[in-house]
């Protein structure tokens, strides 16, 4: 199977800016006995502000030519997207006190910028071997058909499911220990379970054949996980502290899209991922690493027609912030005592592909998958 490479793009670029400053004023330093006394300062007391950005590359008349049949490589793009606003704000005023009088001495007006976002802070936050997504969607793309060799391989095994189940009921056996509830355990999860879905799969490659098979598949594959991270730290002089608190709630997507125009057979005979599937405890190997993906991808490289693949990410993080002023000593005394902040920004980015072939490190777990490695391990114990 090749690769369709697109030849006659057309780059796409653009920018969408936007800063507001609604609101503008000036507050006085002043002494006891005069309330107008000392420089005006001035402060900004709200901002808002926008950015859109867009660059990557467009295929000429590409709807046309899709009606048409033309399968279309996937084309590179990435985007920026930012909204953030920021109110209030700290000032700084210090004065000395006689035993008339104070007299201002100091008075300076601070702004913090942790509650804006930028490219960076986004794509800290995207892992690497993101091309694994596109192998896997080329493994679903492939496995989509039923695979009788498998079946037929471990009929075996469903002959002693069949038995040691007749046994169980026959003598009304209930499990007494660790062990006998692990295997009983692995026996529905991995037996009776995996019946059913084989069942099920034969009965639709039997419905396939009856239908009018389509030629042009699209599959994807990803993940989507979110976390929060929340940053305090202050910082204090001889007059006034500042704490400052920024809360992150980051939303990852990560996925790989693969197109082909493709024909698969209802009923698959692969040796080699029937090879795999009869090796013990091959499904345990294929949560951390995919080997069984990597076989079944290459297996979907081998049919002479065209694809097209890509994979990419989309990283949303939204932002708090809050910044609180307070007195050291007495001498000192602020007009704002607060600063709070918003701000949202996504990054998205899609990157065209091969298949990658070679099989990768991967967690693939869940709170069943863990039962079924604890039931596992009991299993081997003496």
């Amino acid at each position: 199977m090749s690769r369709v490479v697109a030849t006659d793009l057309k780059r796409r670029d653009g920018v969408r800016e936007v800063t507001l400053v609604p609101r503008t004023g000036a507050y006085w330093s002043q002494s006891d006995n005069d309330p107008v006394v000392g420089p005006k300062w001035p402060y900004t007391e709200y901002i808002s502000e926008s950015y859109h950005g867009w660059n990557g590359w467009d295929i000429p008349s590409f709807h046309r030519r899709v009606k048409l049949g033309e399968l279309l490589p996937h084309t590179p793009y990435a985007t920026f997207n930012y909204e953030g606003s920021s109110s209030g704000g700290v000032d700084v005023t210090t004065h000395t006190t006689s035993s008339t009088t104070r007299t201002w001495t100091d008075t300076a007006r601070v702004e913090f910028s942790y509650w804006r976002l930028t490219v960076d802070d986004c794509e800290a936050h995207v892992p690497s071997h993101i091309e694994k997504y596109a192998q896997a969607a080329a493994a679903k793309l492939y496995s989509s058909g039923f695979d009788a060799l498998t079946f037929v391989a471990e009929l075996a095994d469903v002959r002693h499911l069949f038995l040691n189940t007749a046994e169980t009921l026959l003598k009304m056996r209930i499990p007494k220990n660790w062990k006998s509830m692990s295997n009983e355990w692995l026996s529905a999860r991995y037996g009776w379970r995996t019946l059913f879905f084989d069942f099920k799969s034969l009965n639709q490659a039997i419905q396939k054949l009856n239908e009018e098979q389509k030629s042009r598949l699209s599959e994807k594959q990803g993940t989507q996980y979110s976390t929060t991270q929340t940053n305090a730290f202050s910082q204090e002089t001889s007059y006034y502290w500042l704490d400052h608190v920024v809360v992150d709630k980051i939303t990852t997507s990560l996925r790989g899209t693969v197109t082909a125009d493709i024909t698969l057979p209802a009923f698959s005979f692969n040796p080699f991922v029937t090879a795999w599937e009869v090796v013990p405890l091959s499904f345990v190997i294929d949560w951390f690493i995919s080997v069984g993906k990597a076989i079944s991808a290459a297996s979907f490289l081998a049919f002479q027609s065209q694809y097209s693949a890509s994979y990419g990410y989309s990283v949303k993080i939204e932002r708090s912030y809050h910044c609180s002023i307070g007195e050291t000593k007495s001498a000192f005394q602020s007009g704002y005592r607060f600063q709070n902040g918003s701000a949202t920004a996504t990054r998205t980015v899609r990157v065209p592909c091969s298949v990658p072939l070679t099989p990768h490190f991967t967690v693939n777990l869940n709170p069943w998958k863990i039962l079924d490695l604890l039931g596992l391990i009991i299993q081997r114990l003496k």
